[in-house]
């Protein structure tokens, strides 16, 4: 029985830690201490980006109507100017830019000037299909391009806004008078 009583004894003098607290507990002061040292470490080591020294780049679009927005007709073709800003955050990106729409839509077809870009401009030529569906449609222009065996990149989110063809009146007429007259000369003979 004195080994019970020792085994109580001892856990009364040293009582075990709460429950969901740790068993090798850091002080208040020594954790502040080492949050503000993680948080130092973090800091530097995120300012010492390896993007920094190779330049970025931001892309832009403006069409003739808007910045963003580029309006066109059902059937028909529109441009844009792509405009490529070169100096960000103090550096400059001095590598080609290859650019692409992301997953454009089946009846879209577009051409981007000089692909890859090599200036601070580009040109994008859209053709509509006669197929599109009037409308809204939210595009992704994604520009990348590759310093010093660092991928940069960037995106710029735009609308095309199709617009319904609209219905040639002449084309309607003639086609109805060449209609009648058809049928005038049908019954004559």
């Amino acid at each position: 029985m004195l080994l019970v009583n020792t085994r109580t004894k001892w856990f009364a003098e040293n009582k075990p830690a709460k429950f969901g607290s740790a068993p090798f507990s850091i002080p208040p002061r020594t954790k502040s201490h080492s949050t503000l040292f993680v948080f130092a470490i973090f800091i530097v080591l995120t300012g010492c980006d390896a993007k920094t020294n190779q330049g970025q780049f931001e892309l832009d679009l403006f069409s003739s109507v808007f910045f963003g927005d580029i309006s066109v007709t059902q059937g028909e073709s529109t441009s844009a100017t792509v405009l490529i800003n070169r100096h960000v955050n103090k550096s400059r990106f001095s590598q080609n830019i290859n650019m692409s729409l992301i997953d454009p839509p089946g009846w879209l077809s577009y051409k981007i000037k000089e692909n890859p870009v090599k200036g601070t401009t580009s040109a994008i030529k859209f053709d509509i299909g006669q197929d599109a569906k009037p409308g809204i449609y939210r595009l992704v222009l994604y520009g990348v391009g590759n310093a010093n065996n660092s991928v940069i990149e960037d995106s710029i989110t735009f609308h095309l806004i199709v617009e319904k063809a609209k219905h040639d009146k002449d084309a309607t007429n003639a086609s109805f008078i060449i209609r009648k007259k058809l049928f005038s000369l049908l019954k004559l003979g």
